[in-house]
């Protein structure tokens, strides 16, 4: 297995001394953080475009993309932390009051206002009002109003937020003995 690094207009591969990916549901966010070299000829900004994708001989799949948050360079290591549309849903705090709108609408609305993208979201019965109170972000926000529907709701590898309803009698794929499972 391997793993493509691309920040900015770079593409690492093995001078990635350590990558750590935290993928998790809303209200949480997904973060990617790697470290290089000291000396690694990183030209990036904040800011920049950053795309995991991961190599199983197999297939090639996307499992990050996101922005650069953070440079930190050290006399040991240049550290990297990325996050995705998460993050930008979680500046968002909104002020404003819905009627009779569903959770797809709801989700589309705070996604235009923050400026990020929307896969497949899932609707629910329409709510009679919603205040988005700036108390909570627009992460915070969407997380509840699918929690109360039983959905999930995060930030998909192609860094578009997404919801959906999780049923545990189907499985979306098959584990393959003697590699996933033992």
């Amino acid at each position: 297995p391997s793993l493509t690094l691309d920040v900015g207009r770079q593409q690492w591969t093995t001078q990635v001394l350590a990558l750590e990916l935290h993928l998790a549901a809303a209200p949480l966010l997904n973060v990617l953080s790697a470290r290089l070299p000291a000396d690694a000829p990183l030209s990036a900004d904040p800011g920049d475009a950053v795309r995991l994708t991961r190599d199983n001989g197999e297939q090639r799949a996307l499992v990050f993309s996101g922005t650069l948050e953070a440079i930190c360079r050290s006399h040991r290591q240049i550290e990297l932390r990325a996050l995705d549309a998460g993050g930008v849903l979680a500046r968002l705090r909104p002020a404003v009051t819905y009627e009779k709108i569903g959770a797809a609408n709801l989700a589309r609305n705070l996604c235009a206002a923050a400026g990020v993208a929307v896969g497949e979201v899932e609707d629910g019965e329409p709510l009679a009002f919603y205040a988005a109170d700036p108390g909570r972000n627009a992460l915070q926000h969407l997380a509840r109003v699918y929690a109360w529907h039983g959905a999930l709701a995060g930030v998909d590898a192609e860094n578009r937020f997404f919801a959906r309803q999780i049923n545990a009698a189907v499985a979306e794929s098959a584990l393959r003995h003697g590699r996933e499972t033992l």
